[in-house]
């Protein structure tokens, strides 16, 4: 009896529930990659709003605009869900890169 020459069947999905077809997995990824919906401008209190105008008051304290390390700094140690925080700076800002440096501005209904 010769070995065989192909590779070890992969184990994919280190204990996916379903039947294990792709439209399982897929639904899958898309619960993992789920955002909370962000706080609407009727809330008001929740520790999103919170982040938000403490996110907001910062960009604005720095003229409208900051780079990326400036946020990671500053907000770097309240962030849990990083996919939530980079959805509220999005709704709040634009982002632009300028020599390997990006930054991030205010929009103008944010100002």
């Amino acid at each position: 009896c010769s070995p065989s020459l192909a590779p070890p069947a992969a184990k994919f999905g280190n204990g996916i529930k379903g039947n294990g077809t792709s439209s399982a997995l897929l639904q899958k990824i898309r619960e993992r990659n789920a955002l909370p919906q962000p706080a609407s401008e009727t809330d008001t209190g929740g520790p999103n709003v919170e982040l938000i105008k403490d996110l907001r008051g910062f960009i604005s304290r720095k003229k409208g605009a900051v780079t990326t390390a400036q946020v990671i700094q500053e907000f770097g140690g309240r962030v849990e869900n990083n996919a939530l925080f980079k959805s509220l700076l999005m709704q709040l800002c634009t982002f632009k890169r300028r020599k390997d440096v990006g930054f991030w501005h205010l929009k103008e209904d944010f100002r």
